[in-house]
């Protein structure tokens, strides 16, 4: 494969990984601590900006089914 390929290739790997993480600082108002309000959001929670932390919602985050096996003889 030609060295130039793989500069375009490497290129838009990296423009596509920073526009994704700019897009998330933009969604959350350019504020510093972006990584943290998208984890805290997508776990179900509330961002309390006054705090800086992150506030759980109960009943918002739905834990999968556990399923009990029973062994018998």
């Amino acid at each position: 494969m030609p060295l130039k390929a793989l500069f375009l290739i490497a290129g838009t790997a990296v423009c596509l990984i920073v526009g994704y993480y700019f897009s998330i600082y933009a969604a959350c108002g350019f504020n510093p601590d972006f990584l943290a309000i998208n984890a805290c959001t997508e776990s179900g929670g509330r961002w309390n900006y006054e705090s800086r932390s992150c506030e759980k919602i109960p009943g918002t985050l739905l834990e999968p089914e556990r399923k009990v096996i029973i062994e018998q003889p």
